[in-house]
């Protein structure tokens, strides 16, 4: 029986930061990368064609920005799982995030090893 696997958007403007990312998440064999956007357009597009099951979503991006794209997204589907991963850590951020509907907030530069832990939790409980 073959599980299914955790489908994952990485929205995320710098690509030395989505380099990352993807080199995470290629080490986790129960998830898989289902798209990568720069912007907030590009998430929209994906999203309505892919339905992921987790957003990994920057803050600060070119256009719209990741506040607004998380209310979009929740808008879409309240399911999917919103991780917002960005510099910006500071209390409003996040208690605009959480507002918006995040689900998960993390720091990249202390946060950023707790991503996979989460991604297999949000995994178990989806096949369980």
């Amino acid at each position: 029986m073959q599980i299914e696997k955790l489908s994952v958007l990485i929205v995320e403007d710098s690509e030395v930061v989505t380099r990352r990312i993807r080199s995470m998440l290629k080490e986790i064999p129960e998830v898989s990368v289902v798209g990568e956007a720069v912007n907030g357009k590009e998430a929209m597009a994906i999203t309505q064609v892919m339905n992921p099951d987790v957003v990994l979503l920057d803050i600060n991006l070119p256009g719209q920005n990741g506040i607004e794209v998380l209310k979009e997204l929740k808008l879409f589907n309240a399911q999917t799982k919103v991780m917002m991963l960005t510099n910006y850590s500071d209390f409003q951020h996040r208690k605009h995030c959480k507002e918006a509907g995040a689900d998960y907030f993390f720091d990249k530069s202390i946060e950023f090893e707790k991503v996979p832990d989460v991604l297999l939790a949000i995994h178990k409980s989806n096949t369980q």
